[in-house]
């Protein structure tokens, strides 16, 4: 396979030709992190890039064959950057899987345009990086202790990413759901809707539940903990206790 066909985590930094790179592909994947980070992804050009590195637009090409791969030296950079906890870490796969959620969503706050590029279906590929890799086995590894089957779990781990990231954009929108102030004019108003007696099972639910500014208040400390454990419970056919507070 020719090198140029293969994934840019599998070429040399130098090639058999030329002179020795001035830079290195993480020196410029940090770059693009800070202009993404500071203009968002739209400003992540192959020519803004090289400009901020002090490079011609030519050039850059030399170190990246296009902007999908920069991308992928970007978001797999700030992957990289999480710090997760070693796991296991004795506190059972409860604790640990949610020490490395809350990681990734600090991460998708510190890094907009990152969440932007995953939750877009843009990454395809791109994610499978040595960091991608690195931080997928600290999730399974955490998932040691829970008698699934494999296949079971590396379903799990991806539901797991892409709840995360859900929350995320969620907690970044103006009007998210899950704020407090949200969540109680929606069951405001749902109790409202339900009392005309047309939605029995949703009146049920709603009688039931606690009263909308205790849940609120609830769901702003552990809705976070408590969706992705009972979640993580459910799809690896386990019992959702001694759940982590968020």
């Amino acid at each position: 396979m020719p090198d140029s066909d293969l994934p840019i985590w599998k070429r040399s930094e130098r090639g058999t030709r030329g002179p020795a790179p001035e830079y290195s592909r993480a020196s410029i994947a940090a770059t693009a992190v800070e202009l993404a980070d500071a203009e968002g992804l739209k400003a992540v050009s192959i020519r803004k890039v090289a400009a901020a590195v002090g490079l011609a637009p030519a050039s850059l090409y030399r170190y990246v064959a296009s902007r999908d791969e920069l991308l992928a030296l970007m978001s797999d950079a700030c992957i990289g950057s999480l710090e997760l906890p070693a796991t296991p870490t004795g506190r059972g796969w409860r604790a640990d899987l949610l020490d490395i959620g809350r990681a990734l969503r600090s991460c998708y706050h510190q890094h907009s345009w990152l969440l932007e590029f995953v939750m877009s279906g843009q990454a395809r590929a791109s994610l499978l990086g040595p960091a991608m890799i690195d931080y997928t086995e600290r999730v399974v590894a955490a998932l040691a202790e829970v008698p699934a089957p494999a296949t079971t779990k590396m379903e799990a781990s991806a539901i797991f990413n892409g709840l995360v990231g859900l929350f995320a954009v969620d907690e970044q929108a103006e009007h998210g759901n899950t704020r407090p102030e949200a969540q109680l004019a929606n069951a405001a108003y749902l109790a409202e809707q339900v009392a005309d007696g047309r939605h029995p099972y949703l009146a049920e639910l709603v009688s039931s539940a606690p009263p909308p500014d205790a849940l609120a208040r609830k769901n702003a400390d552990d809705l976070f903990g408590r969706v992705l454990i009972n979640t993580m419970s459910g799809l690896l056919g386990v019992a959702p206790d001694e759940r982590p507070s968020a």
